[in-house]
């Protein structure tokens, strides 16, 4: 889903592709660098990226430098980053602003961030000392191979020891939330912090901006599902860590791949519903009134998960920040899925065994009614999916969902280019608790 075109009105350049239509890596023409480019409509949202890719290169002088000689014209709807400076015109000052982005040169640039604002911020942010609010962007930091910049992160990151090194790292409080509060603050004042990658929320803006007069800059972008790519993108310009950014991007493209290559047409894809438990479950029931269900964007599993399956989609009623409603148990009983992905959030789980006592007692407990627990279509996922790491679980649900098109290897394989490439620590992901594969719940792909 090309997310972005909701808020930038953005029509993708032409391609011209050397072999074929998808997702494999091609040769883009129009550029003498020769450079091998990534098919995606995915972009950096960087004023300057003229021609809507996911990086600023010579193509996007060669663009801007065609409208100042008036070889073209400048469609503003279309290609709203060509005009880098943001002065509302196409000059030769915008070209003169791109070349400082590639060569590295401070300077001032704007972004789109999640606010629907473009936000003018230095440039480049590199070197610089990071706090971060919530996991997905230590996720991020983690993948632009900036994380012994990270000095300050919330409660949800300290617990991480088995991906992050944190001897370096000071919390801001306990709360997991991504919330910010004048004590945290003051903690990332302490740790002379510059930059905060902080989570879209106007309870973290309300903080943060304030900050910028002391010299602490915020970058607001969004951090779930495909609005991951366009995000880690984004970072990659700004921080000058672009190769970092195409690799993570190239990954996905090649799980995408192969994932069109074998599903069925969309037509004939199960249906599936997705919920999200967590260790205190009925206190959560209490407090918001059901089980969590995703049932629209901005959900980040709801938006990643599509590409397996017909996912249950209705008005958002509940959480409309993240997508997501609340159902009581019953609801489940009358509205039948083909598959169920339940995600755990907060179980405790430090081994395979606990993950697998967990959620056969979730199932037991709440779902032992429902038809997909007849057909052993109840399919145990950690929340990696609100994240970058939910990339990595792809080709687990595409496992249990059509285990006879994917193998376990496969999937096993998938995750574990992703805890080689995109962490702080090299890690053996077969020692992680991210999916359920216990015996005490007939699971049809077992």
């Amino acid at each position: 889903m090309d997310h972005n075109s909701k808020i930038l009105t953005i029509a993708v350049v032409a391609i011209v592709l050397i072999a074929g239509i998808g997702s494999a890596i091609y040769l883009l023409t129009g550029s003498d660098s020769g450079e091998k480019r990534i098919n995606t409509t995915e972009k950096a949202l960087v004023y300057g990226n003229a021609n809507n890719d996911y990086a600023i290169d010579q193509l996007d002088i060669d663009f801007i430098q065609d409208i100042v000689d008036k070889k073209t014209t400048w469609n503003k709807t279309a290609n709203p980053f060509a005009d880098a400076d943001n002065d509302g015109t196409i000059t030769s000052k915008d070209v003169e602003l791109v070349k400082k982005i590639i060569n590295d040169e401070p300077c001032n640039v704007y972004y789109y961030n999640h606010f629907g604002e473009s936000q003018e911020i230095s440039y480049p942010q590199k070197d610089k000392r990071i706090a971060v609010t919530y996991w997905q962007q230590a996720e991020e930091m983690a993948i632009l191979g900036v994380w012994d910049n990270v000095y300050v992160a919330n409660a949800s990151v300290m617990t991480k020891t088995n991906l992050y090194d944190l001897s370096h790292v000071t919390s801001i409080g306990k709360s997991s939330g991504s919330a910010l509060d004048a004590a945290q603050v003051e903690t990332i004042l302490e740790n002379k912090i510059d930059l905060i990658i902080g989570s879209a929320y106007d309870t973290v803006r309300q903080y943060a901006d304030p900050l910028k007069s002391k010299g602490v800059e915020t970058i607001y972008l969004w951090h779930a599902g495909d609005y991951c790519l366009s995000t880690i993108l984004t970072l990659g310009v700004l921080m000058d860590e672009e190769e970092a950014a195409e690799k993570f991007l190239k990954y996905w493209v090649n799980i995408q791949e192969m994932l069109n290559d074998r599903l069925p047409a969309e037509k004939d894809r199960p249906s599936i519903v997705i919920t999200m438990m967590h260790a205190d479950e009925d206190r959560y029931i209490g407090s918001y009134g059901g089980i969590f269900t995703s049932v629209n964007d901005p959900a980040g599993e709801w938006i990643l998960i599509k590409n397996l399956g017909n996912v249950y989609t209705t008005e958002v009623t509940g959480n409309k920040t993240l997508g997501r409603n609340f159902y009581q148990p019953e609801w489940f009983i009358e509205h039948p899925f083909d598959y169920m992905v339940i995600m755990g959030s907060g179980t405790g789980a430090t081994n395979q065994d606990e993950y697998n006592a967990w959620f056969e007692g979730m199932v037991d407990k709440y779902y032992s009614k429902t038809q997909e627990y007849a057909d052993g279509n109840l399919l145990g996922v950690t929340y990696a999916f609100g994240g970058f790491s939910g990339y990595s679980l792809m080709g687990v649900l595409a496992w249990m969902i059509y285990p006879d098109l994917f193998t376990h290897e496969e999937a096993v394989d998938i995750m574990q280019e992703f805890y080689d490439n995109f962490t702080d620590k090299r890690i053996d992901c077969t020692t992680l608790p991210q999916y359920y594969l216990g015996t005490g719940y007939d699971a049809s792909y077992l």
